[in-house]
């Protein structure tokens, strides 16, 4: 364990320096970041199983075309597939696929914006997206790890400074 911490602003703190109340407050203000970085960290898993998700109904919907077999022929999409489209998380409505020859899928690119794309480009932009987040959530957890090393650290301090207190008082 370590007695010393990086602050803020990137100079190491001496944490047996630091009054009992000052790492109670440290370790408030740490708790307080960890648990806005596990937020975060759920968060980013959500949006991943979300594009995951969009991959598989881009697979189930358009199964030749997204493993490039067939592209661009009569064979890429079944004739008048039926598929169920959301409305709301929980409405859907039943709705048939019209294109036969080249077909298309709109995708929300964020903010209100979608872009027609071949489900081929439509897979590949989820899987970008899906890569992309695995980068991070790496980062995140790593970063997730070191703050809850933190907590523990000053935690430790502080213990030992308590037991010190009441040691010299008994």
């Amino acid at each position: 364990m370590s007695s010393s911490r990086e602050d803020p602003t990137g100079q190491e703190v001496d944490l047996t320096t630091l009054s009992v109340q000052q790492l109670q407050e440290l370790r408030r203000q740490l708790e307080s970041e960890l648990e806005h970085l596990s937020g975060s960290f759920g968060q980013l898993r959500g949006a991943r199983g979300k594009y995951q998700a969009a991959v598989k109904a881009l697979g189930q919907s358009f199964p030749k075309a997204v493993a490039g077999g067939n592209k661009g022929d009569d064979t890429a999409v079944p004739a008048k597939k039926e598929l169920l489209v959301p409305l709301t998380s929980s409405l859907y409505v039943p709705a048939t696929s019209s294109h036969k020859k080249n077909p298309s899928v709109l995708v929300d690119v964020g903010t209100g914006y979608h872009i027609r794309m071949t489900p081929e480009k439509a897979t590949e932009y989820y899987n970008g997206k899906v890569v992309g987040l695995d980068v991070n959530l790496q980062e995140l957890e790593r970063v997730v790890n070191l703050k809850a090393g933190d907590v523990q650290a000053v935690s430790e301090v502080m213990t030992e400074k308590i037991r010190a207190s009441q040691a010299a008082s008994a």
